[in-house]
C-alpha cells in the first residue's frame, strides 16, 4: 500500500504516466532483448489503494491486458490470475526489462533510492536486474 503523502512514490507515478508511450513503443517493436513487460496499477481498497503489478501484457483490440501477478492484500477488487484490461490513464508504474537492464520501474527506484548502500546491494543481488540512472 503507498502513502499518498509520499512524494518520491507521487512522483514516480506520475513520471510512469508521462513516460507511458516509451512502454507501448517498446512493446510493438517486438524486440528480442525486450522482456518481462509489466504494468503496475491501483485498486480501489479500505485504506485508499493497493498498487499491484500485472503481467503477461498482450496488446489486442487497441488495450493492454494482463494477468494479476500477486495475491492482493488489502483489496477485493481483483484476484491473483484475474485477466483484467489495463487503462494507461490509470496506471501507477510500467517496466520491462532491456538486455538485463531496468527500464521504467519508477517505484522500484523510489523504493531503491531510500535504502541503505547495503540494503541496495541486497535489493539489487536479488533482483537479478541492473538498475541505471
Amino acid at each position: 500500500m503507498l502513502n499518498d503523502s509520499d512524494k518520491e512514490m507521487n512522483d514516480a507515478i506520475l513520471l510512469a504516466q508521462q513516460t507511458m508511450n516509451k512502454f507501448e513503443k517498446a512493446y510493438k517493436e517486438n524486440n528480442d532483448l525486450y522482456k518481462d513487460f509489466s504494468i503496475k496499477m491501483p485498486f480501489k481498497s479500505t485504506n485508499g489503494y493497493e498498487h499491484i503489478w500485472i503481467t503477461d501484457i498482450t496488446y489486442e483490440n487497441n488495450e493492454f491486458q494482463g494477468v494479476v501477478n500477486n495475491s492482493p492484500a488489502f483489496t477485493r477488487e481483483v484476484n491473483i490470475g484475474d485477466t483484467i484490461i489495463i487503462d494507461p490513464k490509470n496506471i501507477s508504474d510500467w517496466m520491462y526489462i532491456e538486455n538485463g537492464k531496468l527500464r521504467g520501474g519508477y517505484s522500484i527506484r523510489a523504493i531503491r533510492d531510500k535504502m541503505s548502500a547495503s540494503q541496495k546491494k541486497e535489493f539489487d543481488d536479488g533482483f537479478g536486474i541492473i538498475i541505471e540512472y
